[in-house]
């Protein structure tokens, strides 16, 4: 029998690995420090996961157009008031200048009263 960890783990790579976007887990931070990136990072902000995740540790938040900057830290704080899921439109800018629109859903993480990521 399959280890179900192991297994719940491919069934999430393969819908990740589909999908026009990423999952991330970060802090709650302002820089939205990653922890985990996988799927389609380097694509839409282009940079690879790891620039986030790894020793580099880029911010996230800075590649977010400053214009939309408020409104991603009010979507996120205003869920995370109300342990509510965050729904918001935004401009990242990549490398080349250019911006890309993206619409990201998340949520907070908590443990009993602690907001853990």
């Amino acid at each position: 029998m399959l280890d179900q960890p192991q297994v719940d783990a491919s069934i999430m790579y393969s819908i990740v690995n589909r999908m026009n976007g990423f999952m991330y887990r970060c802090c709650n931070d302002k820089s939205y420090t990653m922890l985990f990136m996988e799927g389609d990072v380097e694509k839409l902000t282009g940079h690879a996961a790891r620039c986030f995740t790894g020793p580099e540790r880029r911010s996230y938040s800075a590649l977010t157009h400053p214009a939309d900057l408020d409104t991603v830290y009010a979507a996120v704080d205003g869920a995370l008031a109300t342990r509510t899921n965050w729904d918001v439109h935004y401009r990242i800018v990549r490398p080349d200048r250019t911006d890309i629109w993206v619409h990201e859903i998340g949520g907070g993480v908590w443990q009993g009263n602690e907001l853990q990521y």
